[in-house]
């Protein structure tokens, strides 16, 4: 059983309260040090196997569900995507979004190589995810000049 910061843990639940999407939650957590640490800290195997055991749980508690979100997103940043089939077999009924992240994960694996790229994105109004892949979709804020028009 990985052992986790207390503080880690708290700020990953506050993330996980004030999230209203499932992208939200997935870019508070790569922009996360402390799951990069995990990514570091364990192998890919390792990280499936802690995810396959806190499934198993089926908690409800808000902790578990965060920890559980984090290590999804910790497996991206080990760049071992030869792990990322085994998300789809894992069952977690209790967490709501964690299908969307599995999406998410496998999906950025494909359009970029680690999560500080991701994290570091620019100007990223959202991650869509449709058929498996995301992408991001720069966030596009015209400029109004004085009569109304568009710069």
């Amino acid at each position: 059983m990985m052992k986790f910061d207390a503080e880690a843990i708290r700020d990953w639940v506050d993330y996980l309260m004030v999230a209203n999407t499932p992208a939200f939650l997935f870019r508070k957590l790569a922009e996360d040090s402390r799951v990069r640490t995990v990514a570091i800290r364990h192998n890919a195997e390792q990280i499936v196997n802690e995810l396959k055991s806190l499934a198993a749980s089926n908690s409800s508690e808000m902790e578990s569900q965060a920890q559980l979100y984090a290590l999804v997103v910790a497996l991206l940043n080990t760049n071992d995507t030869s792990k990322f089939g085994l998300l789809r077999e894992i069952s977690t009924p209790k967490a709501e979004w964690f299908r969307a992240l599995v999406d998410l994960v496998v999906g950025s694996s494909r359009s970029t190589s680690t999560i500080q790229e991701m994290a570091g994105a620019a100007n990223v109004s959202q991650l869509r995810v449709g058929s498996g892949v995301s992408y991001f979709t720069p966030a596009i804020e015209p400029r109004v000049n004085m009569l109304g028009g568009t710069k």
